[in-house]
């Protein structure tokens, strides 16, 4: 009876073999394709994270130094509002100067049709007599109105 058992342990075990007969390897693609592209994101998303990190740092470390330097950067804002105060004066100087010009070439008959012409007009037809003097009411440019005048070092002694 033994050898029958052994035989029919032998059938037994080969017809459920056909059960367990499969490619594991060839299943198993779809799985490790997916635990691959998941460990690439993983990387991805930890470089990320650590470049983030160092750019915390970093500018972590810039702002602590900009409030080293607060007092000159208000100095250099204060400057660029000076200067832009200056830059509207002398746009508005010029403005006025514009209108000042106008006002002259209608006095004098002057049409801007033919700019050449007038700019010529003086040099070609040039006539001897009294000179006049225009008055022109712009104010002057006074730059202690903006700037405080730096002290020289013989001043400080």
């Amino acid at each position: 009876m033994s050898d029958e058992n052994y035989v029919n342990s032998f059938r037994t075990a080969d017809n459920y073999a056909k059960y367990l007969d499969h490619d594991l390897d060839k299943k198993l693609i779809p799985l490790n394709l997916l635990i691959n592209g998941m460990k690439a994101r993983l990387d991805q998303c930890q470089t990320v994270v650590s470049i983030s990190h160092d750019n915390v740092e970093e500018s972590t470390k810039a702002l602590s130094s900009l409030s080293y330097c607060k007092d000159q950067l208000d100095d250099l804002c204060s400057k660029i509002d000076t200067v832009e105060k200056v830059v509207d004066h002398i746009k508005s100087n010029l403005a006025n100067l514009e209108d000042e010009i106008e006002k002259a070439e209608q006095k004098l008959g002057l049409n801007n049709d033919n700019l050449v012409v007038n700019i010529l007009n003086p040099l070609l037809f040039r006539k001897g007599g009294e000179k006049r003097n225009i008055i022109v009411d712009v104010p002057q440019f006074d730059p202690s109105e903006y700037f405080i005048p730096e002290k020289s070092e013989n001043e400080e002694l």
